[in-house]
């Protein structure tokens, strides 16, 4: 499983957070400027944003000359295509329209808001692509800035740091990864309250860097935590509970503990199926999750229901998700595989192998 990013969860106006940028208020052009002004980073789970403090009151604003008006024009008009181009995965012009952004955005200011966004926004772009090594650059900058702007210890900068160590947990460079979610947990449990959503994003993510790495109890420990803390905030029944459910799950089946992972997969999956709102790949690999622990606890007839299930359900194709029905497939051939059906098995593996093909190309 990735890292969970905070761009994914809320947006944060960047207004609220950095200092340098009180005086954005009073421009004329704030109406349009604002539009495009937010940050893909995330505040907490569930949409109640950790509390930002309040900038402080700007000295008198002199209104922006005819070239900032312009530049802020110009540099509005790249985000805006480089966000278009990124929702249809145009990648080659997103990432064009953002360096275009970004230079011009490099001359407002170490610590203006069009930086930070054009900054993050990069950083996003290369890591849906899978570039997690370019996106550590525009990433570190990022973490620099907003250290700069409010401090080594704001809720603000913890959310970049577990954003800058997926992009190393997903190379599969833990020890690179792990001092920056430590780093984010302190500051979490330095915040109290307002730092728990976050809190539990960092832990699950550490969790998996534990379980990675092969210290499977201390992994469990972390994931316990952040289930607990998710089921306190949120409920028991909420999206984000399911997550921590399913990383749980994952460490209790590679400790072996396959009875264990199957309670953890099935209130995942219980929940997945409560929200409406889910689609079709999350609920697939819920199923495949309580097939594999079913599997591995002997009871193979119960799984192939599972996998059969999963793959009935990526039937007509999930677009972006596709490797999700390539998953079902493949664990639907390994229990065949198992339970002595080779040329069943060969026939699933063989489909699979065509969607991760036909990903590649596209």
């Amino acid at each position: 499983m990735p890292y969970v990013p905070a761009w994914r969860i809320e947006p944060i106006r960047m207004a609220t957070l950095l200092p340098a940028v009180a005086l954005l208020a009073a421009w004329a052009l704030a109406p349009a400027h604002a539009e495009a002004d937010t940050l893909p980073l995330a505040a907490a789970p569930g949409g109640s944003a950790p509390a930002a403090p309040a900038a402080p009151a700007a000295p008198a604003a002199e209104q922006p000359s005819p070239e900032e008006v312009a530049k802020t024009k110009k540099w509005r008009e790249h985000i805006l295509a480089a966000d278009m181009a990124l929702s249809r995965r145009d990648f080659a012009t997103c990432e064009a329209q953002l360096l275009s952004a970004l230079e011009i955005a490099e001359t407002f200011g170490p610590t203006d808001d069009r930086l930070a966004a054009s900054l993050a926004r990069l950083m996003r772009a290369y890591s849906v692509q899978g570039r997690h090594s370019e996106a550590v650059v525009p990433g570190k900058r990022l973490l620099a800035l907003y250290e700069k702007a409010l401090g080594t210890e704001h809720l603000s900068v913890a959310m970049v740091l577990n954003d800058l160590a997926g992009q190393y947990k997903d190379q599969n460079k833990l020890d690179e990864a792990l001092p920056l979610y430590a780093r984010a947990r302190a500051i979490c449990r330095k915040a109290g309250d307002p730092g728990r959503p976050l809190l539990a994003i960092v832990l699950n993510n550490l969790a998996e860097v534990q379980r990675d790495k092969g210290d499977l109890d201390l992994a469990e420990k972390l994931a316990r935590q952040g289930l607990a803390i998710r089921e306190a905030v949120y409920g028991k029944d909420h999206r984000w509970t399911a997550s921590s459910q399913e990383a749980l799950g994952t460490i209790l089946l590679a400790k072996g503990q396959a009875a264990e992972a199957e309670q953890a997969f099935r209130s995942n999956l219980a929940i997945c199926q409560k929200n409406s709102s889910w689609n079709r790949p999350v609920l697939i690999e819920a199923l495949i999750h309580v097939g594999r622990a079913l599997a591995g606890q002997g009871k193979n007839s119960e799984a192939e229901t599972f996998f059969k299930r999963a793959v009935t359900l990526g039937e007509g194709g999930l677009g972006r998700s596709d490797d999700v029905r390539a998953d079902a497939l493949e664990a639907y051939a390994d229990l065949l595989q198992k339970t002595d059906r080779p040329a069943e098995a060969a026939k699933l593996t063989e489909q699979a192998n065509t969607i991760r093909e036909a990903i590649k190309t596209h």
